[in-house]
């Protein structure tokens, strides 16, 4: 199954963003603090997202248009009035050339949703916002587990995939997300 050897074989780059995406988390102290990183999250996933619809994918993924978050990301930042002017985009992507690429990518975004809802609760704890400034992180709500459900059906049994591209742009998602976050700590130093 794709899945699990996605899971496995992209274990170290996960894990890497993983950690550095939890210490930027546990630094949430105010609305400043958690506008900060919902501006960072949208400057990877709003290109992402892009260069993901440039590839037809309708065809294996019906829900693909449900699945995009960038617009829940703007929301929260209005309603958390973090200000959406001048929001800084990654442009150091991973390749986007084909399904098995864009299958790969989502594989990143999507089981960010498994990990969101933990986020949205740990935000919070640490701050009074409404629940209207966590419609990223709790992007399918009660949803969350038929939605990645979902998702692993289409990489298990989508026969015309190249399991090896979409490992490759797992990884570079991973990696390139992780490096997107790194060179934003360096500039708060």
């Amino acid at each position: 199954m794709l899945s699990a050897l996605l899971k496995d074989q992209t274990r170290q780059p996960h894990q890497s963003l993983e950690k550095l995406l939890i210490g930027r988390l546990k630094d949430i102290r105010s609305k400043a603090d958690y506008g900060s990183v919902l501006r960072l999250f949208y400057g990877f996933i709003a290109p992402l997202e892009r260069k993901i619809s440039r590839i037809n994918i309708e065809s294996i993924l019906s829900d693909c248009f449900e699945r995009r978050k960038a617009l829940s990301l703007l929301n929260d930042m209005e309603v958390l009035q973090s200000g959406t002017y001048e929001l800084e985009q990654c442009y150091l992507l991973p390749d986007i050339r084909n399904t098995s690429d864009a299958l790969g990518a989502l594989y990143v975004l999507e089981g960010s949703t498994l990990g969101g809802q933990l986020i949205s609760k740990m935000i919070k704890g640490r701050l009074e916002v409404p629940d209207t400034t966590l419609t990223y992180f709790n992007s399918y709500g009660d949803n969350t587990p038929v939605m990645w459900s979902r998702f692993r059906q289409v990489l298990d049994n989508t026969p015309a995939i190249d399991h090896k591209e979409v490992i490759k742009s797992a990884t570079d998602t991973f990696e390139t997300f992780k490096n997107w976050i790194a060179r934003h700590e360096q500039k708060e130093l």
